[in-house]
Protein backbone atom coordinates (compact mmCIF):
# COMPACT_ATOMS: atom_id res chain seq x y z
CA UNK A 1 0.00 0.00 0.00
CA UNK A 2 3.04 2.72 0.35
CA UNK A 3 2.28 5.93 1.53
CA UNK A 4 -1.66 4.82 1.41
CA UNK A 5 -0.90 2.81 4.25
CA UNK A 6 0.94 5.23 5.88
CA UNK A 7 -2.03 7.78 5.87
CA UNK A 8 -4.52 4.67 7.14
CA UNK A 9 -2.05 4.46 9.84
CA UNK A 10 -0.97 7.94 10.88
CA UNK A 11 -3.81 10.79 11.54
CA UNK A 12 -1.34 13.47 11.24
CA UNK A 13 -0.64 12.84 8.18
CA UNK A 14 -3.97 12.72 6.77
CA UNK A 15 -5.03 15.87 7.75
CA UNK A 16 -2.56 16.97 5.92
CA UNK A 17 -3.65 14.94 2.86
CA UNK A 18 -7.45 16.21 2.51
CA UNK A 19 -9.71 13.55 0.95
CA UNK A 20 -7.58 10.70 0.74
CA UNK A 21 -8.87 8.76 -2.87
CA UNK A 22 -8.09 4.73 -2.45
CA UNK A 23 -9.46 2.78 -5.44
CA UNK A 24 -8.78 -1.11 -6.91
CA UNK A 25 -6.94 -1.69 -3.61
CA UNK A 26 -7.46 -5.00 -1.92
CA UNK A 27 -6.84 -5.51 1.89
CA UNK A 28 -6.17 -8.60 2.06
CA UNK A 29 -3.73 -9.45 4.90
CA UNK A 30 -3.55 -5.62 6.12
CA UNK A 31 -4.05 -5.13 10.04
CA UNK A 32 -5.52 -1.91 11.36
CA UNK A 33 -6.33 -2.04 14.81
CA UNK A 34 -6.86 0.73 16.76
CA UNK A 35 -6.37 3.17 14.40
CA UNK A 36 -8.05 6.35 13.38
CA UNK A 37 -9.52 7.09 9.81
CA UNK A 38 -11.13 10.38 8.73
CA UNK A 39 -11.82 11.70 5.15
CA UNK A 40 -11.27 8.92 2.62
CA UNK A 41 -13.26 7.80 0.03
CA UNK A 42 -12.56 3.78 -0.84
CA UNK A 43 -13.76 2.97 -4.87
CA UNK A 44 -13.79 -0.96 -5.82
CA UNK A 45 -11.89 -1.77 -3.06
CA UNK A 46 -11.81 -5.44 -1.28
CA UNK A 47 -11.96 -6.35 2.88
CA UNK A 48 -11.76 -9.67 3.25
CA UNK A 49 -10.60 -11.50 6.33
CA UNK A 50 -12.35 -8.34 7.87
CA UNK A 51 -11.34 -9.25 11.53
CA UNK A 52 -7.95 -7.51 10.67
CA UNK A 53 -9.63 -4.10 10.59
CA UNK A 54 -10.43 -2.90 14.03
CA UNK A 55 -10.92 1.17 14.32
CA UNK A 56 -10.68 3.35 17.60
CA UNK A 57 -12.57 6.12 15.32
CA UNK A 58 -13.97 6.89 11.70
CA UNK A 59 -15.72 9.85 10.17
CA UNK A 60 -16.29 10.62 6.64
CA UNK A 61 -15.88 7.14 5.04
CA UNK A 62 -17.69 6.87 1.86
CA UNK A 63 -17.39 3.24 0.15
CA UNK A 64 -18.18 3.34 -3.32
CA UNK A 65 -18.72 -0.04 -5.21
CA UNK A 66 -16.56 -2.08 -2.87
CA UNK A 67 -16.72 -5.97 -1.83
CA UNK A 68 -16.82 -6.95 2.31
CA UNK A 69 -16.29 -10.83 2.32
CA UNK A 70 -15.82 -13.73 2.59
CA UNK A 71 -14.95 -13.86 6.37
CA UNK A 72 -15.66 -16.18 9.09
CA UNK A 73 -19.30 -15.54 10.99
CA UNK A 74 -17.35 -14.06 14.01
CA UNK A 75 -14.91 -11.93 12.14
CA UNK A 76 -16.00 -8.21 12.32
CA UNK A 77 -14.74 -5.30 10.25
CA UNK A 78 -15.76 -2.24 12.98
CA UNK A 79 -15.74 1.29 12.37
CA UNK A 80 -15.20 2.24 16.47
CA UNK A 81 -17.25 5.07 17.41
CA UNK A 82 -18.41 6.59 13.99
CA UNK A 83 -19.56 9.48 12.06
CA UNK A 84 -20.48 9.97 8.59
CA UNK A 85 -20.28 6.34 7.34
CA UNK A 86 -21.98 5.82 4.03
CA UNK A 87 -21.68 2.86 1.54
CA UNK A 88 -22.61 2.98 -1.95
CA UNK A 89 -23.37 0.04 -4.66
CA UNK A 90 -21.11 -2.36 -2.33
CA UNK A 91 -21.10 -5.94 -1.73
CA UNK A 92 -21.41 -7.92 1.42
CA UNK A 93 -20.77 -11.31 0.60
CA UNK A 94 -20.62 -13.47 4.01
CA UNK A 95 -19.17 -10.49 5.64
CA UNK A 96 -19.61 -8.12 8.98
CA UNK A 97 -19.42 -4.86 9.59
CA UNK A 98 -19.84 -2.97 12.92
CA UNK A 99 -19.91 0.71 14.57
CA UNK A 100 -20.68 2.58 17.19
CA UNK A 101 -22.69 5.31 15.37
CA UNK A 102 -24.91 5.85 11.79
CA UNK A 103 -24.30 4.42 9.06
CA UNK A 104 -26.29 4.64 5.19
CA UNK A 105 -26.55 1.92 3.08
CA UNK A 106 -27.83 2.51 -0.48
CA UNK A 107 -28.45 0.22 -3.30
CA UNK A 108 -26.18 -2.11 -1.58
CA UNK A 109 -26.64 -6.21 -1.92
CA UNK A 110 -26.03 -8.34 1.42
CA UNK A 111 -25.62 -12.27 0.54
CA UNK A 112 -25.65 -14.80 2.83
CA UNK A 113 -25.64 -18.57 1.59
CA UNK A 114 -25.27 -20.16 5.40
CA UNK A 115 -28.84 -20.74 7.28
CA UNK A 116 -27.71 -21.53 10.17
CA UNK A 117 -28.76 -18.75 12.66
CA UNK A 118 -25.57 -19.26 14.67
CA UNK A 119 -23.27 -18.93 11.47
CA UNK A 120 -24.77 -16.09 9.62
CA UNK A 121 -23.06 -12.93 8.90
CA UNK A 122 -24.79 -9.20 9.77
CA UNK A 123 -24.54 -5.41 10.67
CA UNK A 124 -24.50 -4.07 13.51
CA UNK A 125 -24.79 -0.28 14.74
CA UNK A 126 -26.54 1.96 16.52
CA UNK A 127 -28.11 3.73 13.73
CA UNK A 128 -28.67 2.26 9.93
CA UNK A 129 -30.53 3.18 7.34
CA UNK A 130 -31.04 1.06 4.40
CA UNK A 131 -32.43 2.99 0.74
CA UNK A 132 -32.99 0.92 -2.48
CA UNK A 133 -31.04 -2.57 -1.17
CA UNK A 134 -31.31 -5.73 -0.78
CA UNK A 135 -30.44 -8.42 1.53
CA UNK A 136 -30.72 -12.08 1.57
CA UNK A 137 -30.33 -14.20 5.03
CA UNK A 138 -28.50 -11.36 6.53
CA UNK A 139 -29.05 -10.24 10.05
CA UNK A 140 -29.54 -6.73 11.50
CA UNK A 141 -28.31 -5.80 15.01
CA UNK A 142 -29.69 -2.33 15.56
CA UNK A 143 -29.60 -0.32 18.80
CA UNK A 144 -31.53 3.11 18.32
CA UNK A 145 -32.69 3.12 15.11
CA UNK A 146 -33.31 0.94 11.59
CA UNK A 147 -35.20 2.06 8.72
CA UNK A 148 -35.13 0.38 5.39
CA UNK A 149 -37.19 1.81 2.14
CA UNK A 150 -37.82 0.69 -1.20
CA UNK A 151 -35.59 -2.46 -0.68
CA UNK A 152 -36.35 -6.32 -0.40
CA UNK A 153 -35.76 -8.38 2.67
CA UNK A 154 -35.71 -11.77 2.15
CA UNK A 155 -34.94 -14.32 5.55
CA UNK A 156 -34.91 -17.93 6.09
CA UNK A 157 -37.06 -19.46 7.39
CA UNK A 158 -34.94 -20.89 10.04
CA UNK A 159 -33.14 -17.63 10.89
CA UNK A 160 -35.10 -16.66 13.50
CA UNK A 161 -34.21 -13.40 15.12
CA UNK A 162 -32.64 -11.63 11.81
CA UNK A 163 -33.45 -8.25 13.32
CA UNK A 164 -32.45 -7.46 16.72
CA UNK A 165 -32.13 -5.07 19.59
CA UNK A 166 -29.62 -4.48 22.71
CA UNK A 167 -32.83 -5.10 24.70
CA UNK A 168 -34.24 -8.69 25.29
CA UNK A 169 -35.43 -9.98 28.53
CA UNK A 170 -32.29 -10.25 29.86
CA UNK A 171 -31.55 -6.87 29.06
CA UNK A 172 -35.03 -5.80 30.62
CA UNK A 173 -34.17 -2.95 32.92
CA UNK A 174 -32.15 -1.26 29.78
CA UNK A 175 -33.63 1.82 28.27
CA UNK A 176 -36.26 0.71 25.41
CA UNK A 177 -35.05 2.79 22.40
CA UNK A 178 -34.80 0.81 19.48
CA UNK A 179 -37.41 2.06 16.42
CA UNK A 180 -38.14 -0.19 12.91
CA UNK A 181 -39.26 1.35 10.44
CA UNK A 182 -40.02 -0.56 7.25
CA UNK A 183 -41.65 1.40 3.84
CA UNK A 184 -42.11 0.98 0.47
CA UNK A 185 -40.42 -2.76 1.10
CA UNK A 186 -40.76 -6.24 -0.30
CA UNK A 187 -40.38 -8.96 2.56
CA UNK A 188 -39.96 -12.61 1.96
CA UNK A 189 -40.29 -15.42 4.67
CA UNK A 190 -39.94 -12.61 7.54
CA UNK A 191 -40.77 -15.69 10.25
CA UNK A 192 -39.70 -14.69 13.77
CA UNK A 193 -37.82 -11.68 12.75
CA UNK A 194 -38.04 -10.59 15.76
CA UNK A 195 -37.44 -13.14 18.89
CA UNK A 196 -37.57 -11.74 22.27
CA UNK A 197 -36.60 -8.44 21.45
CA UNK A 198 -37.98 -5.38 22.99
CA UNK A 199 -38.90 -2.14 20.92
CA UNK A 200 -39.65 1.38 21.37
CA UNK A 201 -41.81 1.13 17.54
CA UNK A 202 -42.27 -0.26 14.65
CA UNK A 203 -43.79 0.97 11.33
CA UNK A 204 -44.41 -1.34 8.37
CA UNK A 205 -45.71 0.90 5.51
CA UNK A 206 -47.07 0.61 2.31
CA UNK A 207 -45.22 -3.12 2.35
CA UNK A 208 -45.51 -6.10 0.41
CA UNK A 209 -45.10 -9.39 2.49
CA UNK A 210 -44.03 -13.15 0.48
CA UNK A 211 -45.18 -15.32 2.63
CA UNK A 212 -45.04 -14.86 6.63
CA UNK A 213 -44.18 -11.42 8.97
CA UNK A 214 -44.23 -12.75 12.11
CA UNK A 215 -43.13 -10.95 15.13
CA UNK A 216 -42.09 -13.59 18.27
CA UNK A 217 -42.40 -13.53 22.14
CA UNK A 218 -41.50 -9.69 21.53
CA UNK A 219 -42.49 -6.58 23.26
CA UNK A 220 -43.07 -2.97 21.46
CA UNK A 221 -42.99 -0.21 24.46
CA UNK A 222 -44.50 2.15 22.27
CA UNK A 223 -46.52 1.95 18.48
CA UNK A 224 -46.94 -0.50 16.75
CA UNK A 225 -48.05 1.36 12.91
CA UNK A 226 -49.66 -0.88 9.85
CA UNK A 227 -50.46 0.57 7.02
CA UNK A 228 -51.06 0.40 3.46
CA UNK A 229 -50.28 -3.54 3.36
CA UNK A 230 -52.23 -5.48 0.54
CA UNK A 231 -50.45 -8.57 0.63
CA UNK A 232 -49.01 -11.43 3.22
CA UNK A 233 -49.77 -12.89 6.25
CA UNK A 234 -49.27 -11.11 9.52
CA UNK A 235 -48.77 -12.27 12.97
CA UNK A 236 -47.83 -10.30 16.05
CA UNK A 237 -50.04 -12.08 18.89
CA UNK A 238 -47.02 -13.58 20.38
CA UNK A 239 -46.09 -9.95 20.99
CA UNK A 240 -47.33 -7.66 23.06
CA UNK A 241 -47.96 -3.57 22.06
CA UNK A 242 -47.92 -1.25 25.20
CA UNK A 243 -49.39 1.84 23.83
CA UNK A 244 -51.23 2.64 20.83
CA UNK A 245 -51.98 -0.23 17.56
CA UNK A 246 -53.08 1.39 14.52
CA UNK A 247 -54.09 -0.61 11.52
CA UNK A 248 -55.17 1.34 8.15
CA UNK A 249 -55.67 0.86 4.42
CA UNK A 250 -54.39 -2.91 4.93
CA UNK A 251 -55.87 -5.58 2.89
CA UNK A 252 -55.18 -9.29 4.31
CA UNK A 253 -56.00 -11.88 1.59
CA UNK A 254 -53.60 -14.10 2.30
CA UNK A 255 -54.12 -17.64 4.76
CA UNK A 256 -51.23 -18.11 7.52
CA UNK A 257 -49.52 -21.73 7.29
CA UNK A 258 -51.56 -23.81 9.93
CA UNK A 259 -54.14 -21.05 10.49
CA UNK A 260 -57.17 -19.88 9.04
CA UNK A 261 -56.39 -16.80 9.82
CA UNK A 262 -55.56 -13.94 7.41
CA UNK A 263 -54.21 -11.39 10.64
CA UNK A 264 -53.45 -11.61 13.84
CA UNK A 265 -52.67 -9.33 16.68
CA UNK A 266 -53.34 -9.05 20.73
CA UNK A 267 -54.81 -5.77 20.97
CA UNK A 268 -56.40 -6.03 23.97
CA UNK A 269 -52.92 -5.20 26.17
CA UNK A 270 -52.24 -2.00 23.99
CA UNK A 271 -53.78 1.73 25.71
CA UNK A 272 -55.26 2.72 22.44
CA UNK A 273 -56.15 0.45 19.12
CA UNK A 274 -57.56 2.01 15.72
CA UNK A 275 -58.26 -0.45 13.17
CA UNK A 276 -60.07 1.60 10.24
CA UNK A 277 -60.15 1.29 6.10
CA UNK A 278 -59.41 -2.58 6.48
CA UNK A 279 -60.83 -5.41 4.09
CA UNK A 280 -60.31 -9.06 5.13
CA UNK A 281 -62.50 -11.25 2.93
CA UNK A 282 -60.33 -14.57 3.16
CA UNK A 283 -60.35 -15.86 6.45
CA UNK A 284 -60.74 -14.35 10.38
CA UNK A 285 -59.25 -11.37 10.79
CA UNK A 286 -57.93 -11.53 14.19
CA UNK A 287 -57.45 -9.02 17.16
CA UNK A 288 -58.40 -11.17 20.16
CA UNK A 289 -58.01 -9.62 23.55
CA UNK A 290 -55.04 -12.43 25.46
CA UNK A 291 -53.65 -13.34 21.78
CA UNK A 292 -53.63 -17.03 22.00
CA UNK A 293 -54.68 -17.61 25.29
CA UNK A 294 -51.20 -18.68 27.00
CA UNK A 295 -51.12 -18.09 30.51
CA UNK A 296 -48.98 -14.99 30.40
CA UNK A 297 -51.65 -13.01 28.30
CA UNK A 298 -54.29 -14.45 29.94
CA UNK A 299 -53.28 -13.70 33.54
CA UNK A 300 -52.49 -9.95 32.22
CA UNK A 301 -56.27 -10.36 30.82
CA UNK A 302 -57.48 -11.25 34.00
CA UNK A 303 -55.66 -8.33 36.08
CA UNK A 304 -57.78 -5.58 38.05
CA UNK A 305 -56.25 -2.70 35.79
CA UNK A 306 -58.30 -2.33 32.26
CA UNK A 307 -55.26 -2.01 29.83
CA UNK A 308 -57.00 -0.65 27.14
CA UNK A 309 -58.93 2.45 27.46
CA UNK A 310 -60.14 2.78 23.47
CA UNK A 311 -61.01 -0.13 21.00
CA UNK A 312 -62.46 1.22 17.82
CA UNK A 313 -62.90 -0.97 14.57
CA UNK A 314 -64.11 2.18 11.18
CA UNK A 315 -65.00 1.67 7.88
CA UNK A 316 -63.70 -2.12 7.45
CA UNK A 317 -65.12 -5.02 5.42
CA UNK A 318 -64.18 -8.09 7.44
CA UNK A 319 -65.85 -11.35 6.90
CA UNK A 320 -64.98 -13.20 10.45
CA UNK A 321 -63.67 -10.57 13.14
CA UNK A 322 -62.20 -11.99 16.35
CA UNK A 323 -61.94 -9.83 19.42
CA UNK A 324 -62.61 -12.36 21.76
CA UNK A 325 -60.80 -12.38 25.38
CA UNK A 326 -61.21 -8.73 24.98
CA UNK A 327 -60.95 -6.21 27.86
CA UNK A 328 -61.49 -2.43 27.32
CA UNK A 329 -63.29 0.74 28.99
CA UNK A 330 -64.66 1.91 25.46
CA UNK A 331 -65.49 -0.80 22.52
CA UNK A 332 -66.53 1.60 19.32
CA UNK A 333 -67.07 -0.32 15.93
CA UNK A 334 -69.24 2.24 13.27
CA UNK A 335 -69.44 2.18 9.47
CA UNK A 336 -68.58 -1.62 9.02
CA UNK A 337 -69.16 -4.59 6.85
CA UNK A 338 -68.38 -7.80 8.66
CA UNK A 339 -69.90 -11.42 8.76
CA UNK A 340 -69.37 -13.11 12.03
CA UNK A 341 -68.35 -10.66 14.84
CA UNK A 342 -66.72 -12.75 17.70
CA UNK A 343 -67.45 -10.94 21.19
CA UNK A 344 -67.11 -13.72 23.72
CA UNK A 345 -65.78 -14.78 27.08
CA UNK A 346 -64.63 -10.05 27.70
CA UNK A 347 -65.14 -7.80 30.23
CA UNK A 348 -65.95 -4.40 28.70
CA UNK A 349 -67.31 -0.77 29.46
CA UNK A 350 -68.92 0.73 26.89
CA UNK A 351 -70.20 -0.94 23.68
CA UNK A 352 -71.17 0.99 21.27
CA UNK A 353 -71.71 -1.26 17.15
CA UNK A 354 -73.51 1.71 14.69
CA UNK A 355 -74.53 1.32 11.53
CA UNK A 356 -72.21 -1.83 10.81
CA UNK A 357 -73.97 -5.13 9.12
CA UNK A 358 -72.96 -8.08 10.60
CA UNK A 359 -74.61 -11.91 10.20
CA UNK A 360 -73.93 -12.82 13.99
CA UNK A 361 -72.33 -11.47 17.22
CA UNK A 362 -71.48 -13.95 19.99
CA UNK A 363 -71.55 -12.26 23.16
CA UNK A 364 -71.27 -15.84 25.35
CA UNK A 365 -69.95 -15.32 28.18
CA UNK A 366 -69.46 -11.22 27.48
CA UNK A 367 -70.26 -8.77 30.73
CA UNK A 368 -70.44 -5.00 29.53
CA UNK A 369 -70.93 -1.77 31.32
CA UNK A 370 -73.52 -0.55 29.15
CA UNK A 371 -74.76 -1.69 25.55
CA UNK A 372 -75.37 0.04 22.40
CA UNK A 373 -76.22 -1.90 19.30
CA UNK A 374 -78.23 -1.32 16.12
CA UNK A 375 -78.92 -5.23 15.46
CA UNK A 376 -78.52 -6.18 11.98
CA UNK A 377 -78.26 -9.84 12.46
CA UNK A 378 -78.59 -12.97 14.59
CA UNK A 379 -77.40 -12.11 18.46
CA UNK A 380 -76.09 -15.05 20.25
CA UNK A 381 -75.24 -14.98 24.09
CA UNK A 382 -76.25 -17.25 26.73
CA UNK A 383 -77.10 -14.23 29.24
CA UNK A 384 -79.42 -11.72 29.83
CA UNK A 385 -76.96 -8.84 29.44
CA UNK A 386 -78.15 -7.51 26.57
CA UNK A 387 -79.05 -4.73 26.36
CA UNK A 388 -79.02 -4.25 29.82
CA UNK A 389 -75.52 -5.06 31.53
CA UNK A 390 -74.72 -5.06 35.30
CA UNK A 391 -71.01 -5.43 34.99
CA UNK A 392 -68.45 -2.59 36.05
CA UNK A 393 -65.34 -2.33 34.15
CA UNK A 394 -62.61 -2.24 36.42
Amino acid sequence: LGKIYECLKNPELRAKEGTLFIEDVDFSGENFIGDIWTNIDFIRCRFPASHRIQLRESSRLYFRGCTFGPGGSMDTMHFGKAKDLRFHKCLFYMGNVGFWGEGLFTSCEFVETATDPNHCHFVAGEEVRFDNCKSENYFFLVEKKFRMNRCVFISSPKAHGALNSNVGPAEKDKPIVAEFHFENTTLHNVHKVFWNVFLKNLTLKNCVTEGKFSSWMGKINDDLILEELKKGYYFFARSSTKNKIVVRDCEFTQVGEGTDSVFDCTGGLAREVLVEKVVSVNGPCNFSGAGDGSKATVEAWRDEITLNHSFIIRNCKISHLQINWLQTHNLLIEDCEIGALDLRDSRLGKVKIKNTQFTTLDLRRTLATSYEIDPSGKIVTDQSNYPKGGYKIK
